[in-house]
């Protein structure tokens, strides 16, 4: 995954960018953000200067906009983000950004960028299913019966066979 610098805008503020994080919806489980994927709503965004420089949280939000943050000065960054409740990640949820101040030639991100960072999540198998936590229990329940009746025919079978092969006379030589 790397971050992504957008077109030149307006006039840049100097020594810092903006940073816009993306946590999606994977559906198809590519870890690759296609436009029909829409943002997951609910989750959190943090980021944080490796030496305290800047801090930010935030929530996620549904549909298509990532969660930005304005003016975040120069230095290393770890951007992460938490999914939600009932999704599992598809990528990676933590990337360490690092921003310079400098020539723009070397291609590396630079005080003016806006950065687009994408994290990835699917739905839980659960949460595919429907199920919710009042369901399994009785879900649960019900299995425990049907393996209580098949132990105990499983145990009957065993006694009958037993008493209607076990007794064998022995033949004599």
């Amino acid at each position: 995954m790397s971050p992504t610098p957008a077109p030149a805008t307006s006039t840049p503020i100097p020594g810092s960018i903006n940073v816009c994080v993306l946590l999606y919806e994977d559906q198809n489980g590519d870890a690759l953000h296609q436009d029909s994927e829409p943002a997951i709503e609910n989750g959190a965004v943090s980021i944080s200067g490796t030496s305290g420089q800047y801090s930010q949280t935030a929530a996620t939000l549904a549909g298509t906009d990532p969660v930005c943050f304005e003016k975040v000065p120069v230095g290393t960054y770890t951007i992460s983000v938490a999914a939600p409740t009932g999704y599992n990640p598809t990528t990676l949820l933590n990337y360490t950004l690092e921003v310079k101040q400098g020539d723009v030639k070397t291609g590396e991100i630079q005080a003016g960028d806006r950065v687009y960072v994408d994290f990835g999540a699917q739905k839980s198998s659960q949460s595919l299913a429907g199920d919710s936590p009042a369901n399994a229990g009785e879900d649960n329940i019900l299995l425990g019966i049907i393996g209580g009746v098949l132990l105990l025919a499983g145990g009957g079978l065993a006694i009958y066979a037993w008493r209607m092969y076990g007794r064998r006379p022995t033949i004599p030589n």
